[in-house]
C-alpha cells in the first residue's frame, strides 16, 4: 500500500486536475447549451469534451500560426473570458432554465463518480511500462512543455511530432494548468476519457429517445449505451468461460492460448489458427474495444478520440432535430451553429485522422436531415465541411500522413489534405483471408442481432405494399452481396449487406428524424464499415489491412453500441404489453448484459492481480525498483530543463526492454527531445516523409560518435544541451538492442570534458549540462 505522504500527493493531484477540468466545463457550458439547442438535455452530457477542446483551441491556433507561444496564460485567459462572457450573456438573456442546470449538475456528479472509479482501478496498475505507453508518455510530456505547434518530436530532435497529437495536447494542458506531472497526468487523462466516454454515450441514447419514451425508459437506454460503449466486452470471454471456466479464470491476462485478457482483442486472424494462436504466415489483426483499451491503459489516439466521436454523433442528431425545434430558420441562428459544429468535428482529424471521414459523414447526414431542399442541404454541408478544414488547416498543412509512396510524392499541402483525387491511390484491394462469420459475430454478435431485429420489426409494422417492396429489395441485396461474398469467400458481405439494404430502404420512407431513423443510420454505417474492410484497406506502414480493420472496427463498435441501446427502447415500445415479444426482448437484453460482463469482470480481476496492491497514480514510480538511479535523474532533469533543450541519450528499439524503464526513457518521461528514439515507431510516423526516414540510421550512428567523442561538432549540429549517462548509455545492451548500449570504445574517459558541468549525480547515473553556449 502507498505511504501517507504519497497518498496525499496523489489526492492533491486528483483534486487539482479535476478542479481545472470542472472549471473548463462550467466556463464553456453556456456556449455548449446554445450550440445544442436541438438536444433534450441542451448538451449537458457533452459539455466536458467540447469545453476541453474549445479551451485549448485558441492557444493552439495562435501558436500554430506563429503569433504567440503556447502557454498557460492563454489557456487561463480563455477559461476566464469564455466563462465571463458566456454566463453574463446567459444571465442577461435569461437563456437558461432549471432543468438544464439540474441536468448539468447530475452530469457533473456522474462524471466525478466515473472518474474516481477509474482512478481507483488504475491505481492497481499505474506503470507506464510495456506496449506503446513509452511512446504515449513521450508525446504527452512533450506537449506539456511545448511553446510551439506542432510540439517537438521527443524522439527526433529538430522535427515536430508527425502524428495525431491533439489528444495529448488537450490532456497535457490540463496537467500544465493544474501542476500535475505527466507521469501522473497520464493516468488521470485515462480516467478523464473514461468518464467523458460513458457520460457522452449515455447522453446520445438519452437525447435520441427522450422525446418519444418516458423518463425511466430513456434512462435505461442511456445506461445501456454507456455500458455497451465503455464497459462491455465481446463474446470471446463468455465463450471461453463456457468451454472451461476454471482454466480461463486462472490464466494469465497475457496468455493467448487459454486466457481472455489479451486474446479478446485479437479475434480476426487473416489465415489459419493453430492451437488457438494466429501464427505466421497468418496475419493477426487488432480488434480492440473500449474496455480493453481502458484496462490496458494505452493513451492512444483512437481512445482519446472516443468521446469526441460520440460528440459528433450527438451534434449530428442536434442538427437533424433543428428544423423541428425552430433553430434552422433565420440565418443568424443556424450559420454560427454550423460553423462551430464544423470546428468541433474537424478536430477529429487532429485527434485520430481515421475518425474524421466517418463521423463527418454522419454529421453531414444530420445536416441533410435538417434541410428543406437540396440546395439548402448542399450549402449547409459545405459550411460544416469548410469550417472543419479551415479551422484546423494548420494541422492539415503540417501533417504528412503515413500512407503510400504515391501519396507522399504529392506536394506537401496536397498530401496533407484529407480529400484530394490522389487519395484513392492510398487504398489497396484486400486479397488475403477475410473475416469469418464466427470471428465477426464473436466481436459484434450481440449488437448485430438487435440491428437485424430492428430491421425486421420494420417489415412487420408496415403496409403490404411496403412489405412486398422490402422483400424484392432483400432478394436483390442477397444476390448483390451474396454472389461476391461467395466468390471472395467473404461471408461478412451478405451478413451485413442484406440488413443494410433493408435499413436504407426503410430510411427512404422516413420523413423526419426519429429514434428509429437514428438507429437505422447508425446500424447502416456500422454495416458499411464492416463491408469496407473486407474489400479495401489503407496503404500504411504495415502493408496490409491490420491497421485499417483495427481503426474501423473501433468506430463500428461505437456505432453498434449506441444503435443497440436505442433499438432496445424502440423494440420495447413496439411490443404489446404482457406479450411474448417483450419477454423475449428482456431475455435477449439480459443475455447481452451477462455476456458483456464476462470480459470486464474476469480480465480486470487478472489485470489487477486480484486487486492485491493499490500503488497509486505515479506511472514512473516502478523505476525506483528497477532503475533507481535513472528514475531519480529523470525526475530531476524534467524539473531543470527549459524549452529548446535537447538531451543526448542512447538510441533504442521499440517495446524494449521488458519489465523495466524502456529505451529512450529520458526523452519519454521528460519530453525533452533526443536525437533518435524508437526507430520502428519513427519509421511508422515518417512513412510519408521518406527524406527523414533516411536520416534515422545516421542519427543512430551519430549518437555513438558523440558518446565516444565529447569534442564532436555534432553536439552543435543537433543543439545538444544535456547529456544523460545512465544504464543504457554505459552498459552493454547489444543483445537487447543493437543500436543501444555501450560498445567497447563508447563513453570516453572524462566525458564530456570542458564546457560541461555535472549538476546532478545519483549512484552511477550522471547528468551533464552544457555551459559554453
Amino acid at each position: 500500500m502507498p505511504d501517507a505522504a504519497n497518498s496525499m500527493a496523489w489526492t492533491e493531484a486528483i483534486v487539482r486536475w479535476y478542479a481545472v477540468l470542472a472549471a473548463c466545463s462550467w466556463a464553456l457550458a453556456p456556449l455548449v447549451r446554445w450550440l445544442c439547442a436541438g438536444l433534450t438535455d441542451r448538451g449537458a452530457s457533452i459539455i466536458r469534451p467540447i469545453a476541453l477542446l474549445l479551451v485549448v483551441y485558441p492557444g493552439w491556433l495562435i501558436a500554430s500560426t506563429g503569433f504567440a507561444p503556447f502557454g498557460a496564460a492563454v489557456i487561463i485567459g480563455t477559461i476566464v473570458l469564455a466563462g465571463l462572457i458566456g454566463w453574463i450573456l446567459t444571465w442577461r438573456k435569461r437563456a437558461w432554465d432549471r432543468s438544464w442546470i439540474i441536468n448539468a449538475l447530475l452530469v457533473e456528479g456522474a462524471s466525478l463518480v466515473l472518474f474516481l472509479i477509474y482512478v481507483w482501478l488504475r491505481g492497481y496498475t499505474p506503470e507506464i511500462l510495456n506496449t506503446e505507453k513509452p511512446m504515449e508518455i513521450a508525446f504527452l510530456a512533450s506537449s506539456a512543455r511545448t511553446v510551439e505547434m506542432p510540439p517537438p518530436d521527443p524522439w527526433f530532435a529538430g522535427e515536430p511530432i508527425n502524428y495525431y497529437y491533439l489528444g495529448y495536447l488537450l490532456h497535457a494542458t490540463l496537467g500544465r494548468i493544474s501542476g500535475v506531472a505527466p507521469q501522473t497526468g497520464f493516468n488521470l487523462a485515462l480516467a478523464t476519457i473514461f468518464s467523458m466516454t460513458a457520460v457522452a454515450a449515455f447522453g446520445v441514447a438519452w437525447n435520441v429517445v427522450r422525446p418519444w419514451l418516458g423518463r425511466r425508459a430513456s434512462v435505461i437506454c442511456g445506461l445501456l449505451a454507456a455500458f455497451a460503449v465503455a464497459i462491455s466486452g465481446n463474446l470471446y470471454a463468455p465463450s471461453r468461460l463456457m468451454q472451461n471456466a476454471t482454466e480461463t479464470v486462472n490464466a494469465r491476462w497475457w496468455d493467448s492460448a487459454t486466457g481472455i485478457g489479451w486474446r479478446s482483442s485479437r479475434i480476426v486472424c487473416d489465415g489459419e489458427r493453430i492451437g488457438n494462436l494466429c501464427q505466421f504466415p497468418a496475419r493477426e489483426t487488432i480488434n480492440e474495444f473500449p474496455y480493453f483499451s481502458f484496462l490496458l491503459g494505452d493513451l492512444h489516439p483512437h481512445l482519446m478520440a472516443l468521446p469526441f466521436t460520440l460528440v459528433a454523433i450527438a451534434l449530428a442528431w442536434n442538427l437533424a432535430r433543428g428544423r423541428e425545434l425552430g433553430i434552422g430558420g433565420p440565418v443568424g441562428s443556424w450559420i454560427p451553429r454550423l460553423v462551430l459544429t464544423g470546428v468541433v468535428v474537424g478536430a477529429l482529424y487532429a485527434l485520430n485522422a481515421w475518425d474524421f471521414p466517418t463521423f463527418m459523414a454522419i454529421v453531414a447526414i444530420g445536416v441533410i436531415a435538417s434541410a428543406t431542399n437540396t440546395t439548402q442541404a448542399v450549402v449547409r454541408v459545405g459550411i460544416v465541411g469548410l469550417s472543419a478544414l479551415v479551422s484546423w488547416s494548420p494541422f492539415f498543412l503540417m501533417y504528412a500522413p503515413p500512407t503510400s509512396s504515391s501519396l507522399s510524392s504529392l506536394p506537401g499541402w496536397a498530401a496533407s489534405l484529407p480529400v484530394v483525387p490522389n487519395l484513392l491511390s492510398g487504398f489497396a484491394i484486400h486479397a488475403g483471408e477475410r473475416t469469418s462469420l464466427l470471428e465477426y459475430l464473436t466481436i459484434f454478435g450481440a449488437p448485430y442481432a438487435f440491428g437485424v431485429a430492428l430491421v425486421l420489426s420494420g417489415l412487420w409494422h408496415c403496409s403490404p405494399i411496403e412489405r412486398q417492396s422490402s422483400v424484392r429489395l432483400a432478394i436483390l441485396a442477397a444476390v448483390g452481396a451474396g454472389v461476391p461474398g461467395v466468390l471472395l469467400n467473404a461471408p461478412v458481405l451478405p451478413l451485413c449487406g442484406i440488413p443494410m439494404a433493408l435499413a436504407i430502404g426503410q430510411l427512404r420512407r422516413t420523413a423526419s428524424p426519429t429514434p428509429r431513423a437514428f438507429a437505422l443510420v447508425a446500424f447502416s454505417c456500422a454495416w458499411l464499415l464492416s463491408i469496407g474492410v473486407e474489400i479495401v484497406y489503407l496503404r500504411d506502414a504495415f502493408g496490409d489491412r491490420m491497421n485499417t480493420l483495427f481503426k474501423f472496427y473501433y468506430q463500428t463498435w461505437t456505432l453498434y453500441a449506441v444503435a443497440m441501446a436505442v433499438s432496445i427502447g424502440l423494440l420495447w415500445r413496439l411490443a404489446p404489453r404482457h406479450s411474448w415479444s417483450r419477454v423475449a426482448l428482456v431475455a435477449a437484453t439480459t443475455a447481452m448484459l451477462v455476456a458483456g460482463l464476462g470480459y470486464p469482470i474476469v480480465a480486470t480481476y487478472q489485470w489487477t492481480d486480484r486487486f492485491e496492491n493499490w500503488t497509486g497514480l505515479d506511472g514512473l514510480a516502478y523505476g525506483a525498483a528497477t532503475d533507481p538511479d535513472d528514475e531519480a535523474a529523470i525526475r530531476w532533469l524534467a524539473a531543470a530543463a527549459q524549452p529548446g533543450d535537447v538531451v543526448l541519450e542512447a538510441a533504442g528499439c521499440s517495446y524494449r526492454p521488458a519489465g523495466r524503464l524502456p529505451f529512450n526513457r529520458v526523452s519519454a518521461f521528460t519530453g525533452i527531445p533526443t536525437l533518435i528514439g524508437w526507430d520502428g515507431h519513427e519509421r511508422q510516423w515518417r512513412a510519408g516523409q521518406p527524406e527523414l526516414i533516411d536520416d534515422i540510421e545516421q542519427r543512430q550512428a551519430d549518437v555513438k560518435l558523440m558518446l565516444a567523442d565529447p569534442s564532436s561538432s555534432l553536439f552543435d549540429s543537433y543543439g545538444v544541451t544535456w547529456v544523460f549517462l545512465g544504464a543504457y548509455e554505459t552498459g552493454d545492451w547489444q543483445g537487447e538492442c543493437e543500436v543501444a548500449g555501450k560498445p567497447s570504445d563508447q563513453v570516453a574517459s572524462g566525458f564530456p570534458g570542458p564546457g560541461w558541468e555535472e549538476p546532478y549525480r545519483s549512484g552511477g547515473t550522471r547528468v551533464y549540462r552544457r555551459i559554453d553556449r
